[in-house]
């Protein structure tokens, strides 16, 4: 069922199996509802929550192609930040897009083990831009990474593959 479903997207998502159901939506109905809907009729407040329940629903029915070119860039900005000193000025980035109505994912609590892979890569092929924060050290084990074993490096390259913008961010950064 629906809740079934909501936990297929991660399990923060099934708090709004009741909501949803009390609104009168089913798995099959949900196709149909607008972010404007999610957010008004359903009470589902977290844009980014909206947005990959869409998704979801579209990709379980099969609606929707998974490629990068048609993957619709539904998510405006994706923060990369190395999370040892770049997490401040990430979070504080965040703040002041989101202040003027950006849609903005920046994982700062960590995805759910085992969809961490799949779910920071689509993040990332859903948004139309990507902030780099280069902070001191934040690109020193990308060089040699052939096979892009760190994380910065792997998000980059996917946004690259993704045609999202990329816009650094310095701070304090030389490179390697």
């Amino acid at each position: 069922g629906l809740n079934d479903f909501l936990q297929t997207l991660g399990p923060e998502y099934s708090v709004y199996t009741y909501e949803l159901l009390n609104s009168g939506i089913d798995k099959e109905t949900l196709l149909t509802f607008s972010d404007e809907q999610l957010l008004i009729d359903c009470g589902i407040t977290n844009k980014i929550h909206r947005i990959k329940i869409q998704h979801g629903v579209k990709m379980s029915r099969e609606d929707f192609s998974y490629s990068e070119e048609s993957l619709e860039k539904n998510l405006d900005v994706f923060i990369s930040y190395r999370r040892s000193n770049g997490s401040q000025l990430a979070s504080l980035l965040k703040v002041h897009l989101e202040l003027r109505d950006y849609t903005v994912f920046l994982d700062v609590v960590g995805l759910e083990a085992g969809k961490f892979d799949n779910n920071l890569l689509q993040s990332i092929r859903s948004s139309k831009n990507f902030i780099l924060v280069c902070t001191a050290g934040a690109m020193d084990r990308c060089e040699g990474d052939i096979d892009q074993k760190d994380w910065i490096h792997k998000e980059i390259a996917c946004a690259l593959n993704s045609q999202c913008n990329i816009i650094p961010v310095f701070d304090n950064f030389v490179m390697p």
